[in-house]
């Protein structure tokens, strides 16, 4: 069901087997934020791991919460970063999940600066960051998607 994106049924089934973990991959891709915010991380313990640490990302920005996201993100690249240097030398197919992982924490990371320097030019009414909002939007342009 995950490769076919069918992330709804996948949800109610995770519900109903009580598969937090799941649940929490389910729900952020449907955004379903209410219910992942209030039922699910709310009753779960999970550790903080770098797609939990993306997840909660995602949950503040969604909140408006720029501050609370941005360090969650971080958060999340450090513990990437820390797993990564537990794989071996050698690349394989075990680096491709968190290389893929690494990929949405840096878009996440770079929404979030967009978003900062946006809330920065409006109280401010100043255009200083324009440059800064013109390199990042040329980066995404210039991005092309890589088909691992």
């Amino acid at each position: 069901a995950k490769e076919l994106n069918q992330w709804q049924q996948l949800s109610e089934f995770a519900q109903k087997v009580e598969h937090y973990s799941l649940l929490v991959d389910c729900l952020w891709k449907v955004s379903d934020w209410h219910t992942l915010k209030d039922r699910v991380l709310s009753r779960v313990q999970m550790e903080d791991t770098p797609k939990v640490m993306m997840v909660q990302g995602y949950l503040h920005l969604h909140e408006g919460q720029v501050i609370e996201g941005d360090q969650c993100i971080n958060h999340g690249i450090q513990r990437a970063l820390h797993k990564w240097w537990q794989l071996p030398d050698i690349a394989e197919r075990s680096h491709l999940p968190l290389l893929s992982l690494f990929q949405q924490l840096v878009e996440l990371q770079e929404s979030t600066r967009v978003l900062l320097e946006l809330g920065m030019v409006q109280q401010q009414q100043q255009h200083h960051s324009y440059s800064e909002l013109k390199d990042i939007l040329e980066t995404w342009r210039l991005r092309t998607p890589h088909f691992w």
